[in-house]
């Protein structure tokens, strides 16, 4: 039990015996490289803009997808937005339909500058 709570909090040196042991025992040690995690920020639009960031999520596993849209303006102050279940086809999909239903929004709120 002891391996196994070092193995997951990745507190095991190469050169461990507890990892001899385990390649004793055949036991895959070598776990994948984890992704690389890339910074980003958000950029507000010039003023008198309003920006629309969508996203679109599809979770195979359960069948459902979702959309958000979020509107903000030069200073980030949120405007309005979207979040709501749609029917699950694929990731994909998803973030067009944010984007195809996010648009009308705008328009409803007479936001022409996007």
């Amino acid at each position: 039990m002891k391996v196994e709570n070092k193995l997951a909090k990745g507190t095991v040196s190469s050169g461990s015996s507890e990892i001899q042991m385990l390649e004793s025992l055949n036991v895959q040690t070598r776990l994948p490289k984890a992704p690389r995690i890339r910074s980003c920020r958000w950029i507000a639009p010039y003023e008198g803009f309003i920006k629309m960031n969508t996203d679109g999520s599809y979770r195979k596993e359960i069948n459902r997808a979702g959309i958000r849209v979020v509107f903000r303006d030069h200073n980030g102050s949120v405007k309005g937005g979207l979040n709501k279940a749609v029917r699950p086809s694929n990731s994909f999909m998803a973030e067009c339909q944010a984007a195809v239903e996010g648009l009308p929004l705008a328009v409803q709120q007479g936001w022409t500058k996007i």
